[in-house]
């Protein structure tokens, strides 16, 4: 029993610092992008602001097309306008330890404007990691881990009984 546990948990304990480095870099893509923002209203001639109102089309690397290297791993972001008019939608995506052949991807999406809180993103078939929470992991009924801050649909809970 030991013997299992000695060879099975580095691999474990390697795979939740390459999560949390994915999460952190993620953060790191939002944190660069808020920036931005909020230099495109004080200074908009400053290298790397987006301006207000959003450009059609926005300038990369806020427009997902390039990815940002960052230590262990790369980062993606995209800004598009949100429901309001003072809001946008940030979506960056962090990849450990390049996003050619990922060990870890998670994604952060996050509204700016009214809320600047983020908040956890769904799944995507790009994102084949679980998706950002602050909530510990739990057992489904079937015996898997999962972790996740979104709730089931009520459609996904019908299926379920």
């Amino acid at each position: 029993m030991t013997l299992a546990f000695t060879s099975t948990e580095p691999v474990i304990a390697a795979n939740h610092m390459a999560n949390a480095q994915a999460r952190a870099i993620a953060e790191s893509g939002v944190e660069r992008t808020l920036w931005a923002l909020t230099k495109g209203e004080t200074d908009p001639a400053a290298n790397g602001a987006l301006i207000d109102p959003l450009p059609a089309p926005v300038p990369a690397p806020y427009d997902g097309s390039q990815l940002v290297n960052l230590g262990v791993g790369e980062f993606k972001v995209t800004v598009t306008n949100g429901p309001a008019v003072n809001e946008r939608t940030i979506e960056a995506v962090g990849y450990v330890p390049n996003a050619a052949y990922p060990i870890a991807i998670k994604k952060l999406e996050t509204p700016f404007g009214l809320a600047a809180r983020p908040r956890s993103a769904p799944r995507t078939p790009e994102a084949t990691t679980a998706t950002v929470s602050r909530h510990p992991p739990r057992r489904t009924r079937r015996g898997r881990w999962q972790r996740t801050a979104i709730r089931p649909s009520p459609v996904h809970r019908a299926g379920r009984r």
